[in-house]
């Protein structure tokens, strides 16, 4: 019913879905530090509509492999079916700690995620690294992310390893990573915010990861490109500019490394480095020409 409320205070999941063709539409949901999942969308829930609701305070670890949870959680229950025709839309998912909306790997094709709001999603520690999204998706075909509102998020989107996604007219406030791909990934990502995109690794993974910052320089706690971009690759932002680290380690900056070293010249041009050259005698009233 539309409007009504549902405390899920004390209780693992609020809603769970099953079957088929099923419509939440304007439901305002409330977890707690018990609840881990908002709304669950199981295999087999094709066609599933999730609209128009409001959903918070999820806060719970998930108990089967992160401390996450999760305001809508699409999940293929190892059955390795994915669901079709999941549609997310206008939806206000905030104040819960970690993703707002998990795709699970493989288990939706096609999903529409649109016209939603997330807003403080609480980072969370998952495998060493502080983790706090507004879309997360793996392994999916054809997701569709777009005219999205995202505030104080870790990471607006992470897309990885899936084909034709589209990450399109969202907008951004106090986010430092917009969107984050593999390097074996190729989603049509826009946005008319600036972006730096840098390749980082994930500690333990064989993965590479793109990610599109909101700014070049930054901290652990607030990263930009800089902050974690890999040694040797080229970090470039939406105004076309290539950024390369220089002899110092330091990004865009002017260092030149030379045969002698980093910002070590040979002045007089005789091939021979400065901590090399014999001076000879230095005392002109003693030296015999």
């Amino acid at each position: 019913m539309p409007g009504a409320i549902i405390d899920a205070a004390g209780s693992t999941n609020a809603i769970e879905i099953s079957g088929a063709s099923v419509t939440i539409d304007g439901l305002t949901i409330q977890g707690d530090g018990s609840t881990v999942i908002g709304i669950s969308m199981l295999t087999g829930s094709n066609g599933a509509i999730v609209r128009n609701c409001d959903i918070s305070g999820m806060g719970a670890s998930n108990p089967t492999n992160s401390p996450l949870s999760y305001g809508i959680r699409c999940a293929n229950d190892g059955l390795g079916v994915p669901t079709t025709g999941v549609v997310i839309e206008n939806n206000v998912i905030h104040d819960l700690a970690g993703v707002g909306v998990l795709i699970s790997s493989g288990a939706a094709d096609g999903a529409m995620i649109n016209n939603n709001t997330f807003s403080n999603i609480t980072p969370l520690i998952y495998e060493g690294e502080l983790v706090s999204l507004g879309v997360q998706a793996a392994y999916v075909n054809g997701i569709s992310i777009s005219d999205n509102s995202f505030t104080t998020i870790v990471g607006a989107t992470s897309v990885l390893l899936s084909t034709s996604a589209i990450v399109s007219g969202n907008t951004y406030t106090d986010v430092p990573a917009l969107h984050i791909e593999t390097t074996t990934d190729n989603a049509d990502f826009t946005t008319s915010a600036y972006w730096a995109l840098a390749e980082v690794n994930i500690p333990g993974n064989s993965n590479v990861l793109k990610v599109y910052f909101a700014n070049l320089d930054g901290d652990i706690a607030y990263p930009g490109a800089f902050t974690f971009a890999n040694t040797g690759t080229t970090v470039i932002d939406s105004d076309g500019v290539e950024y390369v680290e220089d002899c110092h380690g330091v990004w865009g900056g002017g260092g030149v490394l030379t045969f002698c070293g980093c910002d070590i010249f040979d002045e007089d041009e005789d091939g021979v480095c400065p901590a090399d050259e014999v001076l000879g005698c230095t005392d002109p009233a003693a030296c015999t020409i």
